[in-house]
């Protein structure tokens, strides 16, 4: 058993680390241990139950695919809401459930439209054709660039620099250091002053160490005990992706990546494009329907369209329960950007009941235009500069 213990879900030596997971991946009999087929069962589990669903209501009754397509539909849901983050197996590895779940979604979208509703209303409303068309070309290349780049992952401690000020008020070490750099997974320089960096300002050029947090140069709180670096300012340790992730924003499960520094812009974005395109999915589909069912009146298309085309019914459905959770998602995400924070963050502040300075109208509105051009934000409050630290709390109360 001590072969297959994630050495990785708790504070350990990193040699020791790196040999645990070593032994792990071998078997007894040279048979891997790693959930390999779980892995990708899972991530393929959403889309599999989708199509099994759609096939069997075409196939046995195409004349009432509700009767069929309604209970899979059903099913589905209830499987992932007994999903974890986390695969059940001793390796712990992040849950696909999810990110299979918003593929799927996107995917069957894009094919009920070409399929179904585009041959309909192309000659109707040409306008929204080339609409719907344009998003789909646009979103599944953005998708795939979201999921590819790296979100600014730390894995070197940050440089020691020259200016140092620290304050001690209400309990909260405020370590002020424009010249703490640190490299990310790329090899950029990030931490300390966005604008530093950007000018080539490398600090004293030497590597912040143990020795300087034992010494109380710098507070304890920047010290991971699972990557063991010296993490730089607005830096978490995700226990999810097993790394140090510069200015961190969330976790995504849908995305299984974090949303940070360098994909956060990209993850904005994204969300407003699946607004439009669901948005003029949700048209096409009305202009499907008031076509197709031509001469009725509206409640016998609707009972027409769910009886016959459930298909095209359940993802509307669908589009319309995503639609509100991403304007939701995308208000907030406005709100936070335009005071200059990141969820982690503003959750750490409000768990400090810290009182909050009044940001002007202009101050937010120049938050969010520099955020869309990629310059750095105006802060709102000193502290929101070194809150690497106190996320250690919260990563203690995290169910791993």
């Amino acid at each position: 058993m001590l072969l297959i213990y994630p050495a990785y879900a708790s504070y350990s030596n990193t040699e020791t680390a790196d040999y645990l997971r070593a032994w792990t991946s071998r078997g007894s009999g040279g048979r891997a241990l790693q959930p390999t087929w779980l892995w990708y069962g899972s991530l393929l589990l959403p889309a599999l139950m989708c199509a099994a669903a759609i096939t069997l209501a075409y196939v046995l009754v195409p004349n009432m695919q509700v009767v069929i397509a309604g209970p899979g539909i059903l099913l589905l849901a209830q499987v992932l809401i007994m999903q974890q983050h986390r695969i059940k197996h001793p390796c712990r590895w992040a849950n696909p459930v999810f990110l299979g779940l918003f593929v799927a979604g996107a995917s069957y979208a894009a094919i009920c439209y070409i399929i179904k509703l585009s041959p309909v209303i192309m000659a109707d409303s040409p306008q929204l054709n080339y609409l719907c068309m344009a998003v789909i070309v646009v979103l599944f290349p953005m998708l795939a660039l979201l999921l590819w780049k790296d979100p600014g992952r730390v894995s070197q401690s940050r440089f020691r620099g020259d200016r140092r000020h620290s304050n001690q008020s209400d309990g909260i070490t405020e370590n002020r250091d424009d010249d703490l750099l640190t490299k990310s997974g790329d090899g950029s320089l990030i931490g300390g002053s966005d604008a530093d960096v950007r000018h080539g300002c490398h600090g004293s050029g030497e590597v912040a160490t143990i020795a300087d947090v034992a010494s109380g140069r710098l507070p304890q709180e920047c010290f991971c005990g699972f990557c063991e670096i010296i993490m730089p300012e607005r830096t978490k340790h995700c226990r999810i992706c097993d790394c140090c992730i510069h200015d961190m924003d969330h976790h995504c499960l849908f995305l299984m990546k974090c949303i940070a520094r360098d994909n956060h812009r990209l993850f904005v974005l994204l969300i407003v494009t699946m607004v439009i395109a669901m948005i003029a999915f949700l048209c096409a589909v009305y202009r499907y329907v008031t076509l197709v069912y031509a001469g009725r009146n509206f409640l016998e298309k609707v009972v027409a369209a769910v009886l016959t085309d459930s298909v095209v019914s359940i993802i509307a459905v669908g589009n319309v329960l995503t639609l509100m959770w991403c304007f939701g998602l995308l208000r907030f995400q406005c709100g936070m950007i335009a005071i200059g924070r990141t969820t982690v963050q503003n959750l750490q502040l409000l768990r400090q009941r810290r009182s909050l300075r009044y940001m002007s109208l202009r101050d937010q509105i120049v938050n969010v235009a520099n955020f869309i051009v990629g310059v750095k934000r105006h802060c709102e409050e000193p502290c929101c500069d070194i809150l690497s630290g106190v996320y250690k709390e919260a990563d203690r109360k995290e169910t791993v």
